[in-house]
């Protein structure tokens, strides 16, 4: 669904053959003007056991000159982002491409809002991370890297000019960071 005024969106949905059926959904919303949304995935050699093989995503962009891009690869993988300000950049990776279904049901949420100009960038390549990132205010920056398996993390950042970066590897890992007011 796209009003507003030269948004752009591309699609990408792939299934490599094997296994269950998959089936991958993906909602894309611009209401803004001059916002880019692309999203690409591959469904991988589907496991047999629940949840399910689906793959998700959802981008609402009501600013102006948003870009978010989307990859996900494997299966079960869930990605959020919306960014209601201008100037935002999110990209968000989840999965490896041939990795023997090992890198499957990755979570995240991205929110940016307030006065905008703000950068998120989500890499998940194990199994079942999930983060959340929520940056309001200005000229934010969080970076979240998770290339083990079970991990959480979480930024919340408010004011101007604040900087996170988490990188876990291994499992069972927990990191959360919150930040206001502007940087020093």
């Amino acid at each position: 669904n796209q009003t507003g005024a030269s948004n752009y969106a591309k699609l990408t949905q792939a299934d490599d053959a094997t296994g269950a059926t998959p089936v991958q959904t993906s909602n894309i919303q611009q209401t803004g003007a001059s916002n880019s949304a692309i999203v690409s995935r591959t469904l991988e050699t589907s496991f047999n056991y629940p949840p399910s093989t689906k793959n998700a995503s959802t981008v609402i962009q009501s600013g102006n000159t948003n870009a978010t891009t989307v990859t996900q690869k494997d299966d079960g993988q869930n990605s959020y982002v919306e960014q209601a300000s201008n100037g935002n950049v999110a990209t968000v990776t989840q999965g490896v491409a041939n990795s023997g279904d090992s890198t499957y049901e990755n979570s995240s949420s991205v929110y940016q809002g307030g006065n905008g100009s703000h950068e998120a960038t989500v890499s998940q390549t194990g199994y079942r991370n999930g983060s959340s990132i929520y940056q309001i205010g200005s000229n934010q920056l969080a970076d979240v890297n998770q290339s083990g398996d079970n991990n959480t993390a979480g930024v919340v950042q408010d004011g101007a000019d604040n900087q996170s970066f988490i990188d876990q590897s291994g499992g069972g890992n927990q990191a959360y960071t919150t930040q206001g007011g502007v940087k020093g």
